[in-house]
């Protein structure tokens, strides 16, 4: 079988023109490339004004803050809690760390004394109650008075049903202040709750 070349393209004796290669899988090529870059650019402008919606932990955090400044309480925010050691990360763990460093971590609610005139004397009450690396709670600043055990045995009874990330709830100058992390949605009614009724608590 003789062959010969004529504009690139092989001839048969037979007469018949081999056909040329298809050109499609080239221009499938070129769709695919175009829509890569074209994806990738969207996406590399789209990335800056996503970053600005607040993420789903952020919107939890926002919804819990503005109930309880709805609720009459004030929130002071502190350095967050983080555990230098991410082997013994635990909840017990961060609060040694907090302990240690003297400062406070996570999130301070507070809520004025709604009647200190019915306090003996007109005096303001200063206690202070803390959970150690055990989940057990302590006192480190009693209420020492006779006239105040009804109130104390509340606060101990209390406490241990607050949110599991409460460690400190405390009183000083009239206002009663309960500090934790915000690590679970929802809970924040517990605390307004808890505030609520320590700051409208009955002496007799």
């Amino acid at each position: 079988m003789c062959c010969l070349r004529f504009k690139g393209r092989f001839i048969e004796s037979t007469g018949l023109i081999l056909s040329p290669q298809p050109q499609n899988q080239n221009k499938k090529r070129e769709f695919f490339l175009i829509y890569f870059f074209i994806f990738f650019a969207i996406i590399f402008v789209l990335t800056p004004f996503l970053a600005i919606f607040p993420k789903k932990r952020q919107r939890e955090i926002q919804k819990m803050r503005a109930f309880a400044l709805r609720s009459g309480v004030r929130v002071v925010i502190h350095q967050p809690m983080r555990p230098k050691n991410k082997i013994n990360g635990s909840f017990s763990r961060a609060l040694d760390l907090a302990k240690a460093s003297g400062e406070k971590r996570g999130v301070t609610y507070s809520k004025r004394r709604n009647d200190t005139e019915k306090l003996k004397d007109g005096l303001a009450l200063s206690w202070r109650i803390e959970k150690k690396s055990d989940g057990n709670w302590s006192w480190q600043d009693d209420l020492s008075s006779k006239d105040f055990e009804l109130f104390r045995g509340w606060i101990e009874k209390s406490v241990p049903k607050l949110p599991q990330d409460v460690y400190l709830v405390e009183e000083r100058n009239g206002y009663i202040s309960l500090t934790w992390l915000e690590t679970m949605p929802d809970s924040e009614k517990l605390v307004i709750d808890f505030l609520d009724n320590c700051a409208d608590f009955e002496f007799e």
